[in-house]
Formats: structure tokens, sequence, C-alpha cells
């Protein structure tokens, strides 16, 4: 749940449908990066480069699935 004075984050610019590749990944913002954590009902709280990895994380295991 956000805090009464964060903003909502923007809205991904694609669909989650299909994994991210590792560069649009490494080209999102802190809130894109929490927005497909969110879509993907991850926590979304961190640095960059741990919503980053989080991500990456997240897709690795849908794969083996």
């Amino acid at each position: 749940m956000l805090g009464g004075s964060e903003p909502a984050p923007p809205p991904l610019a694609r669909s989650l449908t299909e994994p991210l590749s590792n560069e649009e990944i490494d080209g999102m913002d802190k809130f894109e990066l929490r927005r497909a954590l969110i879509a993907l009902n991850l926590p979304s709280s961190g640095k960059v480069e741990s919503l980053k990895e989080r991500l990456r994380d997240a897709q690795r295991q849908e794969d083996e699935v």
C-alpha cells in the first residue's frame, strides 16, 4: 500500500505478458520498476539495483515453471 504523500507510480510502457529483457530492466527507472513489481504482487520497496534484481529473479522463476 502506498503512503498518503507518495504518488502512484506511472503505468508501464508495455505489458508484462512476456518477460522483459535485461536491457529493458536496466533502462527502467524506480517508478517503472515499482509498477512492474506491484503488477507481479512482489515487494516494491528498496534501492533501484535491488528492485532490478527482484524483477529479474521473478522472471527467472516464471521461466522455470
